[in-house]
């Protein structure tokens, strides 16, 4: 009830607007008709003018009265009502609505995000939905099909990487046996990171055979094995130039590893040799 009050106060104060609008064009539309009666030649136009110039009068008038009644309904409804709190409850009420329509928004966006994720994980593009999906996580971390979206993500990367290590190894054993440097190259290409421990290991296997093979093809004289990790690993030696060892290859070590990168003697002191 006291909400409807408001909605008549709102209503009064419109109509005061208006009728302060009517008179202040009321006023104007007076001076310039009192203007041309007053510069008019001809006696038609100053007739007409003088005409335009009462009705400007009479408007104004109306709308002076109508502004008084209308400002001093204002003035009584405001005393009867409680006007700042009603005030404040409306705009309290507007924040709530603003808040629920800003939380529909963001579920429909978010809602939309992970539709597009779902069809982008479908239509094989991992990439794009794991960052639709990190875009959702970084909104609503704790959303249901979110977390079951991340699982279907990893479970896809994971069956990816398998397929190509898999490939890789074939490749491997298959056409690159006697060719020990494309054998090595293939398999640095392969992401060990979180593969099945039995698959890893053949794969860190066969790289470290073909490694063997390409030093003693390029007579790279004692060659040491760095493991720090299952999967993972280098092959380094020193360079007769520098004095200083070297990586000759690398599986799973990531870009600080890149062939030629100088290794510290903490990890000469930890590597084996290759065999």
């Amino acid at each position: 009830m006291a909400l409807r009050d408001l909605e008549r106060y709102d209503a009064i104060a419109a109509t005061l607007h208006q009728a302060e609008q009517v008179q202040a064009q009321a006023c104007q539309l007076h001076a310039r008709a009192a203007h041309l009666a007053a510069e008019a030649f001809a006696t038609e136009a100053r007739v007409a003018a003088e005409r335009v110039v009462t009705l400007a009068e009479r408007s104004a008038a109306v709308a002076s009265q109508l502004a008084a009644e209308r400002r001093a309904e204002l003035e009584q409804l405001a005393t009867a009502l409680d006007l700042e709190r009603l005030l404040a409850e409306r705009r309290r009420q507007e924040e709530v609505e603003a808040a629920r329509a800003a939380e529909a928004e963001r579920a429909g966006r978010l809602s939309g995000a992970l539709a597009e994720a779902s069809e982008a994980l479908q239509s094989g593009r991992i990439e794009e939905a794991r960052a639709l999906a990190g875009y959702v996580t970084s909104e609503d971390p704790d959303n249901a099909e979110l977390a079951s979206l991340i699982i279907m993500i990893a479970q896809r990367e994971m069956a990816v990487k398998t397929i190509a290590a898999d490939e890789a190894l074939w490749a491997v054993r298959r056409d690159l046996r006697r060719t020990p440097a494309e054998a090595v190259a293939r398999l640095e290409t392969v992401d060990v990171d979180g593969l099945p421990s039995s698959l890893a290991a053949q794969v860190f296997g066969e790289w470290a055979r073909a490694a063997s093979r390409l030093c003693r093809e390029r007579g790279i004289a004692e060659p040491l094995r760095y493991a720090p990790d299952p999967g993972r690993g280098a092959i380094v030696a020193r360079d007769a130039s520098r004095g200083e060892y070297v990586v000759v290859t690398a599986l799973g070590m990531g870009p600080a590893w890149a062939v030629g990168t100088v290794i510290g003697e903490r990890q000469v002191r930890r590597a084996r040799p290759l065999r």
